[in-house]
């Protein structure tokens, strides 16, 4: 996933208020393998985040508490990590927010200006 602060900030204001759907990724990224066009964010019962791919789509899911606290993570992203840099979000043992299953994300922060 890449994005700005403001765009992250953006997708966690929007999944706080419940919005749950498919909007487009304005920029694929890495021509390496299969670009991800759309992201859809859906509710499940489970207690953590699961990130999976469904051919370009990303689909992001989890119950509206833990999708909050993944809000809470994104809009961290523009003051934890600096731009031109990025995270690594996936499943570590013992770590509470990502499902065991998450497919591992590179999650980038670009400057304001570059998107």
């Amino acid at each position: 996933m890449v994005g700005s602060p403001i765009a992250y900030a953006e997708l966690a204001r929007i999944i706080e208020a419940g919005w749950r759907g498919t909007r487009s990724l304005s920029h694929p990224q890495h021509p390496v393998s299969a670009p991800l066009t759309d992201l859809t964010v859906v509710d499940a019962t489970g207690s953590r985040v699961m990130f999976r791919t469904q051919g370009s789509v990303l689909v992001l899911s989890g119950s509206p508490p833990v999708l909050s606290l993944l809000a809470t993570n994104l809009r961290g992203l523009g003051t934890v990590v600096k731009p031109g840099t990025h995270t690594h979000w996936e499943y570590v043992d013992g770590q509470p927010l990502f499902d065991p299953l998450t497919v591992p994300m590179t999650v980038e922060v670009t400057d304001d200006e570059a998107y």
